[in-house]
């Protein structure tokens, strides 16, 4: 007697090839929709490790000048100094300015920069030295101003998703 031999369905039903697909593009998606937050938190880690050079960089500055405390004014020989100082930054290419715009580096007195005004249109590039003034306990960004003038602030720009900006401020003394 002969025995009928079975025949194998092998393969991949429809529905089955449909939910890998499925799973494969939403992965794809989280991916997708990850990277450019990893990217900016990246930049934006950068923009703070040139800041603390840039703080730094001030810092030696008024010790070899037994205290002195920067004047305002982009004109300054000091800013120069400090920019010669700090070198090469990851985030900046800091050059004197005349006015805030992209990769300026900028001195003023007084408490509130140009910066933290509350325009969105100021390049992230930009960097502040604010002297005579201090932080604002508020964290909103701003400085306030001080009867220190040996005290200064350095401001800058952090990107937030949306292609937004928000302000940040940090002590140098």
């Amino acid at each position: 007697m002969l025995k009928k031999l079975k025949k194998s369905d092998s393969g991949f039903t429809i529905i089955e090839v449909m939910i890998v697909l499925a799973i494969a593009a939403l992965i794809l998606l989280i991916v997708f929709l990850a990277v450019p937050a990893l990217q900016r938190n990246s930049r934006n880690t950068s923009r703070k490790n040139d800041i603390g050079r840039v703080a730094s960089a001030l810092n030696e500055w008024e010790s070899n000048h037994n205290g002195v405390t920067f004047t305002a004014g982009a004109s300054n020989a000091n800013i120069t100094e400090v920019i010669n100082s700090v070198g090469t930054l990851s985030q900046y290419t800091p050059v004197a300015a005349a006015s805030i715009g992209a990769n300026s580096f900028t001195v003023t007195t007084g408490a509130q920069s140009a910066m933290v005004g509350g325009t969105n249109n100021v390049n992230v590039g930009s960097i502040q030295v604010v002297t005579g003034a201090h932080c604002n306990p508020n964290s909103d960004g701003s400085t306030l101003a001080d009867s220190n003038t040996r005290r200064m602030t350095i401001q800058y720009l952090v990107e937030q998703g949306a292609n937004g900006v928000t302000p940040q401020c940090l002590d140098v003394q």
